[in-house]
């Protein structure tokens, strides 16, 4: 497979660096593996990810490339803060983006040719621990640099981070926000508030125990294994793997209803997207990612006569807490691709005939749809499809169930009518993927 080829060496070289432990380098555009530092506790990770910026004038800046890099440790002893050092975010603007003022005057008393141009940079690190995410603001400094008075200039803000992590077990998770820049010349100065999709993933540190030993992963059971559901700290917690980030994936495809006769098309990306490079023989390549489901449209026709149209979500298992990304996890080998998800459908502006139907603000499934895929054309870097198949040989890949609804109704209980319309077996989905920065590929396979 393309992937075991492409990170091959990074493999042969970080397991030399690093003694064999799973380190993280994550990002949400690309990002280059992990460099072991003169300290052996410690490693450097390079993220290379995009912004886009507005200046207080209200002149956007489009498309912000920028890279960040940072010092890390490989691990810390629980309760240990996690100490981010040469902390770097480099970046270039645009020479009319750059505030200037006249250029003070030389030792000669002549108007010296060199303008230069400093500032900040404020960003917010983002730090999941035992699966609640929190964040540290950090600023940056940029020192004096000249102003390239032909073209763009190159700055880089400098500086460290602590992030406090109280009881934190397992992994943590570290991710970078969308920066505000402050730039000035002479007295000119102009700031850019920077956005983003996501946050950037930068790395996971693992926590030691009290006794000083890492977290454990239990061993997977002989024989083909689907990972379970779970947030991608928790993979990332796994010492059995190396993990490389990967950027994030264009998501098109679809999944049919079998008893309501309808089709919900689909069209996402999928985040925070990781390949787990094995440590051990015998152990496949992992892929574990982020999708944030956009509201699907639904519209069929009740009882066959009826038109009938819903609003329809697709939400993680611990949406309770605000979470809306659906974990999706890949067992990658050798032409045999097999991969999980797990998640919760929720619907709401239902609409019977053209008449607004109140069910209510939490009509759902009673439990989440647990949804097993298979694939052969599937590359953890370039995408590919997975899909359900009716004829498949193993019955857990020939759809999913959807289970019963729940919670329907503000006024009267709807649940039965909603399930009755609904839920069942032999349900269809397919998703294809491919790379946000790779042009379409007209040969590629499609759902």
């Amino acid at each position: 497979m393309r992937s075991r080829r492409r990170f091959g060496r990074a493999l042969t070289a970080f397991t030399a660096g690093v003694g064999g432990l799973a380190l993280a380098a994550g990002a949400a555009a690309g990002a280059s593996p992990p460099k072991p530092a003169s300290d052996s506790g410690q490693h450097q990770v390079v993220v290379k990810t995009e912004y886009a910026c507005t200046s207080g004038e209200g002149k956007t800046v489009q498309k912000l490339p920028a890279e960040i890099t940072a010092t890390v440790p490989t691990t810390i002893g629980a309760g240990e803060p996690v100490k981010l050092g040469d902390l770097a975010l480099s970046f270039a603007l645009a020479r009319d983006a750059v505030p200037t003022t006249p250029p003070p005057t030389g030792t000669s008393g002549e108007p010296s040719t060199v303008v230069t141009a400093r500032g900040s940079a404020t960003i917010d690190i983002g730090a999941t621990m035992t699966g609640k995410r929190g964040t540290t603001p950090v600023k940056l400094s940029i020192g004096d640099t000249a102003v390239n008075s032909a073209g763009d200039t190159a700055f880089t803000a400098r500086g460290s981070a602590t992030i406090t992590t109280g009881a934190a077990t397992g992994a943590i998770s570290l991710d970078l926000g969308a920066p505000v820049i402050t730039i000035g010349s002479g007295t000119a100065e102009a700031t850019f508030t920077c956005t983003a999709d996501h946050p950037a993933a930068l790395t996971s540190v693992l926590v030691r125990t009290t006794d000083g030993k890492l977290p454990e992963s239990p061993k997977p059971p002989a024989g083909k294994q689907n990972p379970g559901p779970g947030t991608i700290a928790q993979a990332l917690g796994d010492p059995r793997y190396l993990y490389i980030g990967l950027e994030p994936l264009k998501v098109n495809g679809y999944s049919t209803v079998k008893k309501a006769k309808t089709r919900l098309n689909i069209e996402t990306v999928m985040v925070n997207g990781v390949l787990g490079q094995p440590l051990e023989l015998g152990l496949p390549l992992t892929e574990n990612g982020d999708v944030l489901f956009p509201t699907l449209k639904a519209n069929l026709l009740g009882f066959d006569f009826v038109p009938t149209s819903a609003d329809v979500e697709l939400l993680p298992v611990d949406f309770a807490g605000d979470n809306k990304m659906v974990p999706i996890s890949v067992i990658l080998r050798e032409k045999d691709v097999t991969a999980h998800l797990e998640n919760f459908v929720r619907i709401k502006n239902v609409k019977v005939n053209g008449v607004p139907l109140d069910v209510g603000p939490d009509c759902r499934t009673a439990t989440p749809a647990s949804i097993d895929l298979m694939s052969t054309q599937w590359d953890a870097v370039e995408g590919g499809i997975l899909y359900t198949d009716p004829k498949a040989k193993d019955p857990k890949y020939r759809g999913f169930t959807l289970p019963e609804f729940t919670g329907c109704g503000r006024t009267e209980p709807l649940s039965p009518l909603i399930s009755g319309l609904n839920s069942g077996p032999d349900n269809q989905i397919c998703i294809a993927g491919r790379g946000l920065s790779l042009p379409p590929n007209p040969d590629a396979p499609k759902c």
